[in-house]
């Protein structure tokens, strides 16, 4: 249960942040040249979803077992990587944000 929980609130992270781009750009450059052909763009959007397949597919079977242990030691120390992570990766997401609307960093990488 806490592993779904944990991949369903770093989805929303990640949706929220690309969300939030898109309305403040009004759209995704990086997707510019392969829209041009129909076949590439469609191969970006399977290869995306082949990859999340591929990573979700060991969090799909954990939560499949019917294991009713409680919590262990181990599962805390995962859950306390797992929020620095996520900590980390909010940071991270704001610095982008903050560097991106300064106007002198127009076309520039973080």
């Amino acid at each position: 249960m806490m592993v779904a929980l944990a991949s369903v609130i770093w989805m929303v992270r990640l949706g929220s942040f690309l969300y939030l781009r898109i309305c403040k750009d009004g759209r995704d450059e990086r997707f510019d040249a392969l829209k041009q052909t129909w076949w590439s763009f469609m191969g970006a959007w399977t290869f995306q979803a082949l990859w999340v397949t591929l990573i979700e597919t060991p969090i799909i079977l954990i939560n499949n077992q019917t294991d009713t242990s409680p919590i262990g030691v181990f599962d805390v120390i995962a859950l306390c990587g797992w929020l620095f992570g996520f900590i980390y990766e909010v940071q991270a997401d704001i610095e982008k944000f903050v560097f991106r609307t300064k106007p002198e960093n127009k076309d520039k990488f973080i």
